[in-house]
């Protein structure tokens, strides 16, 4: 209602999805995506567990890579005409000092932006300058309760952040819909209860949405099957989206299903699951583990797209394309990499091991 431009242009990307058409076309060209990934920085203040982002020799060397806001604004004057939505993440994005000033130039162009934060800087002068930017969605991740969250996150008082952080975001919207504002956790397949606590504290704070997703998760075996697939096609990357694990889960597969349940029946904040409701979760946490079948549809590769810190653009997965400072975007966009890549998903003769647990944008099915 706020935005009818931007709107409308969101619902003709909606239905170019719904059509089909670019995907059945199985040539691998994409007329120009959607959606835009901004990977705004790799740096972050907090220490998740198998996450080597917090070591500081690291942060030292992203940040003299990171792109400048000049290098922002010009990516998004290039791609604006066609309106993609976009949404900021990291790293932690609010680590960027000038955050804020991308957001209002994306703004200014008329496009939905969005952002997750740890939350853990969103004091009430930075929660109020990014209401007023006019960001359109917040997600503040949360993993269960104050012992869960703080010792997930490697950082004393990271629960409370997060509850400050949605109380500052609130405070400084008052009575405006917008940033909607939502929770996001990690349903734990060992402890699937915890996500209770998650459902809970959106009621409790008033948020707009609680949205989860399952773990996503690979063995060494599919890590080899991936450099596999790198030297046959040359294409790709070993990157592959997800936790390595070489070890079964101690599966509560009926705590599992039913905290599904609860979560789709939960009353009083909208609720969501980012693989949906109705995945096979047996199937997608017991070993031994199945790939999931050819008919997984995913359409991340024809509407979707990744820009890193350094300029570096993907469809996911660190598949690096071209970089943005060297290349147009929209060459980038239907690189012959990038439609090799989009025809091997569309022609469905055999499965990308790095897509293995990724639930961002794959229908993961099981025969």
């Amino acid at each position: 209602m706020a935005n009818p431009e931007a709107a409308l242009i969101q619902g003709v990307h909606m239905l170019r999805r719904k059509s089909r058409l670019e995907y059945n076309l199985k040539s691998g060209w994409s007329l120009c995506p959607d959606f835009i990934t901004f990977l705004i920085t790799k740096r972050c203040n907090y220490r998740c567990y198998r996450c080597s982002a917090h070591a500081p020799e690291e942060m030292k060397k992203e940040l003299a890579k990171e792109m400048t806001l000049d290098d922002y604004k010009r990516i998004i004057d290039e791609v604006s005409p066609y309106k993609p939505a976009i949404y900021f993440c990291g790293g932690e994005p609010t680590l960027r000092d000038d955050l804020v000033e991308v957001i209002k130039y994306i703004k200014k162009k008329g496009m939905i932006t969005a952002m997750t934060t740890n939350a853990s800087i969103l004091e009430e002068k930075l929660a109020s300058d990014i209401v007023k930017s006019g960001i359109d969605f917040v997600s503040i991740s949360l993993d269960g309760d104050e012992a869960a969250h703080d010792r997930s996150r490697g950082i004393p008082g990271a629960y409370k952040s997060v509850l400050r952080g949605v109380e500052n975001l609130k405070k400084a919207r008052g009575a405006k819909p917008c940033p909607h504002i939502k929770l996001v956790g990690i349903i734990d397949p060992e402890n699937p209860y915890a996500s209770r606590h998650v459902l809970e504290t959106a009621k409790r704070l008033g948020v707009d949405e609680a949205n989860f997703g399952h773990l996503m998760f690979y063995t060494p075996e599919i890590r080899n099957d991936q450099k596999k697939f790198v030297e046959k096609h040359g294409i790709g990357s070993e990157y592959i989206t997800g936790m390595e694990t070489e070890k079964e889960f101690k599966l509560d597969i009926p705590g599992l299903k039913k905290m599904v349940d609860e979560i789709k029946n939960f009353k009083g904040v909208h609720t969501s699951i980012a693989q949906g409701f109705d995945l096979d979760v047996e199937k997608y946490y017991a070993a031994p583990y199945q790939y999931p079948n050819l008919h997984s549809e995913c359409m991340t590769p024809w509407f979707s797209a990744i820009i890193r810190p350094d300029g570096n653009v993907s469809p996911c997965m660190e598949f690096n394309v071209g970089n943005i400072k060297e290349r147009k975007f929209l060459k980038i966009w239907n690189d012959p990499k990038w439609k090799m890549f989009r025809r091997i998903k569309s022609q469905r003769k055999e499965n990308v091991p790095a897509c293995f647990r990724c639930g961002e944008g794959q229908k993961i099915k099981f025969d």
